[in-house]
């Protein structure tokens, strides 16, 4: 059974802007203050934002993709995550479900996929039909 993920939606309020799901724990909605709405649509829109600029190739990618098979919207999943006999998995307090599983019931839902989380490998995540995109540390702390 997964762990349930808070779910936030940020509607879009411009023209060339996407939805965009924000699915967080509790302890991320705590270590990032995530109490009100200002403060979910500020952290949506900034990750979206902010992860677009360290590549200008990025957001072609993403547009010419979601076009392409008719996808649309980002998708983020902001979680505290450990390795677990080489599986990454995401957790609130003593629960947690495999973070692939959690990409495999959104690939193909969304645009875009970004993964915020602690202590990720990138080379161990994948999608077949959503671009992924895993946050470094580096890039985290220059979001937030």
């Amino acid at each position: 059974m997964a762990l349930k993920l808070n779910k936030y939606t940020n509607i879009k309020k411009a023209v060339n802007e996407e939805n965009i799901d924000v699915f967080y724990t509790s302890d991320m909605k705590d270590e990032l203050e995530l109490f009100e709405k200002m403060n979910l649509d500020v952290f949506s829109r900034e990750i979206a934002r902010r992860f677009s600029k360290f590549n200008s190739n990025y957001k072609k990618i993403i547009n010419d993709h979601a076009k392409k098979n008719n996808l649309e919207n980002i998708a983020i999943l902001a979680a505290h995550t450990k390795k677990i006999k080489g599986n990454w998995f995401y957790f609130n307090e003593d629960a947690g479900s495999p973070i692939q599983e959690w990409i495999d019931k959104v690939d193909g839902k969304y645009g875009c996929l970004i993964i915020y989380l602690c202590n990720s490998e990138k080379d161990e995540l994948f999608s077949e039909k959503s671009p992924l995109f895993i946050l470094s540390r580096k890039e985290r702390e220059t979001l937030v």
